[in-house]
């Protein structure tokens, strides 16, 4: 440091008490623990671009039914998305009309990936393999 400087005989802990935290973004799913207790949906981590909304409200969302549930629904909100989840018991999976919706499932001991078709649904887990619980962990989308 130059002599004479304001910053003379300041060490980093001084720095350090002016200078804010650093703004790390790690991505996790807000109200995750009271959706999962309301509605026992795990939303993990995601973009922002894939958001969970009421399906009563309308629009053109990604729905997803599991059993012993109410239906689900994803609104994609920019040109593409993502989402990481756990719902167990998911046997259906219905596409958007302006994207390109793929869903990670584990059925049966191994994980897969499914093509949603658009405004279409897609049976997964015991919807397309009876017998066979399906889990969602992901639904990603692209325009």
């Amino acid at each position: 440091m130059v002599a004479g400087s304001a910053l003379v005989g300041a060490g980093p802990t001084a720095l350090a008490e002016d200078t804010p935290p650093p703004i790390v973004e790690d991505f996790a799913y807000p109200d995750a623990d009271k959706i999962f207790q309301e509605k026992g949906l795990r939303l993990y981590r995601g973009d922002g671009n894939i958001i969970l909304v009421d399906c009563a409200v309308g629009g053109d969302p990604v729905r997803v039914k599991s059993r012993n549930r109410d239906e689900f629904c994803f609104k994609v909100l920019g040109p593409k998305g993502k989402l990481t989840m756990e719902l167990d018991q998911t046997y259906a999976i219905r596409g958007n009309t302006a994207h390109n919706v793929t869903a990670l499932v584990w059925v049966n001991g191994a994980s897969k990936t499914v093509t949603v078709p658009k405004r279409e649904w897609i049976g997964v887990g015991e919807g397309s393999e009876p017998g066979k619980l399906g889990v969602l962990l992901e639904i990603n989308a692209s325009a």
